[in-house]
Formats: C-alpha cells, structure tokens, sequence
C-alpha cells in the first residue's frame, strides 16, 4: 500500500503505466488518478493498497522501513531529507 501525494507519480497494481495523483481522501483512503501517457482517462477512487511508488516493483515484498543490503528505503531517505 501507498498513501500518494496529490501530483505524485504512482502505479496501480495490475496495471501498466504511470498514472499522476489529482484527488486524495484520507478518510476514504483513495485517490483519482490521471494515466500520464494518455492524460484523458481519470481512474476515480482507486483504493490506497491497490497503489504503488512509481520507483516501486509489483512483486517486491514491502519493507516497513527495514534497511536492506542495497541501502535505505525510500521512506528512510525521505526521513533523513526532511531533517535536513
């Protein structure tokens, strides 16, 4: 699951291509969605767990912040850029 930012990049799982944030609802947990390739087509209320970081491959197990061999995760590299 991917809790976006409105003008976020993401993917929708099951789904090909790059689709840009324009609506999200907290309280709902979804968000409306623009395919960037075609930029016509509004997918609307698409559920947070359906969603994906676009830097984020389908079968990839989720971290939960966990360093791996390769480095920190995205979230821990946003934590240390916020404190900076």
């Amino acid at each position: 699951m991917h809790i976006p930012g409105i003008r976020e990049r993401v993917r929708i799982r099951d789904r090909s291509g790059l689709f840009l944030v324009i609506r999200v609802d907290h309280e709902r947990r979804v968000a409306d969605l623009v395919h960037v390739t075609d930029g016509y087509s509004v997918d609307e209320d698409v559920p947070f767990d359906r969603l994906l970081n676009s830097a984020e491959s389908e079968d990839a197990a989720p971290s939960h912040g966990v360093e791996s061999e390769s480095g920190p995760t995205e979230a821990a590299r946003r934590r240390t850029i916020r404190r900076l």
